[in-house]
Parts: C-alpha cells; structure tokens; sequence
C-alpha cells in the first residue's frame, strides 16, 4: 500500500491536476503464482477532464521471473473517471463521450534492465473526431 502527495500529477504527459498538487492512494495485492491486483487513486482537475475529480485505477496481471535473471510482466490497467464525459464541458457541443481508458501492457527484464510496451484498445481518455476538431 501507499500514500502519496505530489506537487504536480502528470501521466502521459499530461498534467492531470492542472499544476496543483494531488493526493494519491494505492494498494497491491500479489500471489505467490505471480498473479495480482491492485488499486488506485488520484484527485484530478475537471479543467483538463471534464467533470471529472477523481481518477481510479484497476489492475491485475502476472509477473515471474525464469532463467537466470530474467522477468517478465503481462497486465492491464482500467483507468475509470466517475461521471467524467465531454458532453459536459459546458463550452462546446460535444458528443457523449466516457474518458475512461483500458491500458494493456507487457514488459520482459533481464536484471537491472527492463522493456516495457503498452497498447490502448479504447479511445484515449475518450477521445474521438468529434472532441478533437480534426
């Protein structure tokens, strides 16, 4: 588990507090097979989501270790913003669109070095042509 206060929380490089600080709480339960699960949270700003005010993460995966030296970790992590939808910037004429995201990830380590890749099948924070202008 794990308690945090940040000045600034950017991810994607993105800062998802709008520059202000943010308290933030996480809690991991692994296995001894490899398998876990964990949980996440963050106050966000509705000025870069909108309507949003809290960001909470799902996540499960398995990591191992083989060989000599040698990791590995498959997961993915469900990024979920209650009540967040860009229909509700009150600026533009948005479509109804959830900002919520599913991010799959794989990484493959040998020792101190490690490769992490990720692939996102939903919209990014639910993003699409007509939120974007283009």
């Amino acid at each position: 588990a794990s308690a945090t206060l940040v000045s600034d929380y950017i991810w994607h490089g993105q800062s998802q507090t709008w520059g202000n600080p943010a308290v933030q709480f996480g809690i991991e339960a692994d296995h001894a097979s490899g398998a876990y699960a964990g949980f996440w949270a963050s106050n966000v700003s509705d000025k870069w989501l909108p309507n949003a005010n809290v960001e909470m993460d799902f996540s499960a995966g398995f990591r191992n270790a083989f060989a000599t030296d040698f990791k590995y970790d498959v997961g993915g992590t469900y990024i979920y913003y209650p009540d967040a939808d860009f229909s509700k910037t009150g600026l533009f004429q948005y479509q109804k669109s959830k900002l919520n995201s599913l991010e799959l990830y794989g990484s493959l380590g040998w020792k101190w070095f490690t490769v992490k890749g990720g692939y996102m099948p939903t919209k990014f924070y639910g993003w699409n042509k007509n939120n974007s202008g283009i």
